[in-house]
């Protein structure tokens, strides 16, 4: 039979089934395409001991170590471990809280042979790396290093990171900041507490 002689509404309907199959073909396409890119692009830590050193620096006019909860402080030696947040009218206040540490070793007391002797009880912000408190990634970490180019956006798309996002997450949770306004950041170098910058704290 000509085209012609098919009625109009058969002909929209048959055009219609069509439209949908094609629609439905696509977005099949784009969520396999969407599974596979994602899946590709995690985040896979190379165990090359990079980002186990430098630890200890200087931010702005104060100098930091590795941030750790307080629960955290018994995995390292003691000599090592200092405040690095608390909360309170002043440092010297009774009701005054230590609410983070940090361990000033500039090199992580638990890396030999460029492996992290302790990596299944790592500390949160280790879990955390390469996303970084500001918000963004590290693409000095070595994964990265050669990806860059080939990746692009992969680089810094947040689903690249679940696990490191989660430790994250959990940072913010066992901090329990309550009064934002009455933090303070201990200076390793200096021995003394002073106002903790806002920056620093808007990326934990």
């Amino acid at each position: 039979m000509c085209r012609s002689h098919i009625p109009q509404p058969v002909v929209s309907l048959v055009l219609l089934d069509i439209y949908e199959a094609r629609a439905l073909q696509r977005k099949r396409f784009l969520c396999q395409f969407k599974l596979f890119s994602m899946a590709t692009h995690y985040f896979q830590c190379l165990g090359c001991g990079e980002c186990c050193i430098g630890l200890f620096g200087q931010h702005g006019k104060i100098w930091l170590g590795l941030f750790l909860l307080p629960w955290e402080r018994k995995l390292f030696p003691s000599e090592y471990i200092h405040p690095r947040y608390g909360e309170g009218r002043k440092p010297s206040h009774r009701k005054f809280r230590i609410l983070a540490y940090q361990m000033s070793a500039n090199v992580c007391p638990h890396l030999a042979d460029n492996k992290c002797q302790i990596y299944e009880n790592r500390p949160l912000i280790c879990r955390s790396y390469p996303w970084i408190p500001n918000g963004t990634v590290d693409t000095d970490c070595s994964f990265w290093k050669d990806r860059v180019d080939s990746y692009g956006q992969w680089v810094t798309i947040a689903d690249s990171y679940v696990d490191e996002l989660s430790a994250r997450e959990k940072i913010r949770k066992d901090m329990d900041v309550r009064k934002p306004n009455q933090m303070w950041e201990y200076d390793v170098a200096t021995k003394s507490w002073g106002k903790a910058e806002a920056s620093r704290l808007s990326g934990l």
